[in-house]
């Protein structure tokens, strides 16, 4: 379980309820998606995945992100469509 947390700033960052620090606020935004162990976020204004443990599984480069199942997704680069395994 993640506790989301924002700076003064505006961006996003997450602790666990531990109160151990998972990722620092760098987040523009967040969803979070597949009961809390997969975060989609947003940095400059482009979306990747990190897991709830802070570790990334896609970059942040893309325009959008759509999950298929908990490990397949819809990635949108800004120039063309992919799917990604």
């Amino acid at each position: 379980d993640l506790i989301p947390v924002r700076n003064a700033d505006n961006q996003w960052g997450f602790y666990s309820l531990t109160g151990a620090l998972i990722t620092p606020c760098k987040f523009d935004n967040f969803k979070i998606i597949h009961k809390g162990k997969q975060i989609l976020v947003q940095e400059a204004g482009k979306w990747g995945l990190i897991t709830h443990k802070g570790i990334e599984q896609i970059p942040t480069k893309y325009k959008n992100i759509i999950p298929i199942h908990s490990k397949q997704f819809e990635v949108i680069p800004f120039d063309k469509w992919s799917i990604i395994d």
